[in-house]
């Protein structure tokens, strides 16, 4: 069961914190992609970072999104009590 907000708990019950908020609103799909890729790569391998949208189409666009950008893995997509689409990724 998942929470409107995720914890971001890791498999050892650990609460991890996001280490980046990436504001894509505004964007178009292709700039997307592109922000996205900037700024996952200097991420440490493991931390997530969290995808902020304001277009809903993005629920069903993040698993194209971080599979375009080959270095995150999807954890989850949810539409935020703030009205925004929420896509919260872990750099691999």
């Amino acid at each position: 069961m998942f929470t409107q907000e995720p914890l971001g708990r890791s498999e050892e019950g650990e609460q991890s914190a996001v280490q980046a908020r990436i504001d894509v609103r505004g964007i178009s799909e292709k700039g997307r992609v592109k922000k996205v890729s900037q700024e996952i790569e200097p991420l440490e391998i493991g931390a997530l970072a969290e995808i902020l949208a304001d277009d809903e189409r993005m629920l069903n666009l993040a698993p194209k999104v971080v599979s375009a950008i080959g270095k995150a893995e999807l954890v989850l997509s949810w539409k935020g009590e703030d009205g925004y689409y929420h896509t919260l990724v872990r750099r691999s």
